[in-house]
């Protein structure tokens, strides 16, 4: 038993290529932003993640409204004198990095109105844009935070981990409280109990408070690759600014919306 060869859909023609990226640099890119793809199939133009190429830049975008991951690297682009935006649905970002593998080697980029091509040696990719309009990003990140800390990220993520056990269900957030040369996490849930944990970072200034979900911090620090962090902060009801301290060459920038208790 078998269906007639003309019932198999139509492989669309290669369209010619807008740019050549180096393949270790795009998986690294898409492990720094696809986490925080949203999850809300209704939400369809945030079911993917955003590549922007400009001339002298290559950056990829993704949030679900609650938070945002931005990487991006200074890479000149052949023949490129505009702005290229695709908006790359989350099933595809998972088939390039099996694509890619682990070799280093440079894979081809190109589009049509409807489709996108990756090609690496002798297997082509074939995907279909995503639809909608993806927001103005540039307008999330904050420009004005002025109180800036310094934490090991182990340390960090460990008491971020031990606290957030006792935070609510419903919730979901833990209690930042920065003085000079400490941070205290707390949460406390009526059914179960309260957890503290003081953590020393490197923080000078009036003190300040402010709530993030836990798992929204841990995501980032589990591919942040750097041993510090910084976080950058205005007060308890403008969104943090959170950025690894070397450890890569990218310029990898992660924005959490606060939470209030």
């Amino acid at each position: 038993m078998a269906l007639p060869k003309e019932n198999f859909p139509s492989i669309p023609e290669l369209a010619p290529a807008t740019a050549n990226i180096p393949g270790n640099l795009l998986r690294n890119m898409i492990q720094r932003t696809m986490f925080a793809i949203t999850q809300e199939e209704s939400r369809y133009s945030l079911n993917g993640a955003l590549l922007a190429l400009l001339p002298g830049e290559i950056r990829m975008v993704a949030t679900d409204g609650h938070r945002l991951a931005l990487v991006s690297k200074s890479m000149e682009i052949p023949g490129l004198d505009m702005e290229v935006r695709s908006l790359i649905p989350r099933k595809t970002l998972i088939e390039i990095q099996k694509l890619i593998g682990d070799q280093d080697a440079m894979m081809e980029f190109g589009r049509d109105e409807n489709h996108l091509f990756f090609t690496m040696g002798n297997r082509r990719l074939v995907s279909r844009v995503l639809a909608g309009q993806f927001p103005n990003y540039e307008l999330v990140i904050p420009r004005e935070n002025d109180k800036f800390i310094v934490a090991s990220t182990r340390e960090f993520g460990d008491g971020i981990k031990r606290t957030a056990i006792m935070s609510d269900e419903k919730l979901k957030a833990i209690r930042l409280s920065f003085r000079t040369g400490a941070l205290e996490l707390t949460a406390s849930c009526a059914e179960a109990g309260e957890a503290r944990e003081l953590v020393p970072v490197e923080f000078e200034g009036e003190n300040l408070e402010i709530g993030f979900n836990p798992q929204y911090i841990l995501d980032f620090i589990g591919i942040c690759g750097s041993d510090s962090i910084s976080i950058a902060l205005k007060d308890s009801e403008t969104q943090g600014l959170i950025r690894p301290i070397g450890g890569s060459d990218l310029d990898y920038r992660y924005v959490v919306m606060p939470m209030k208790f």
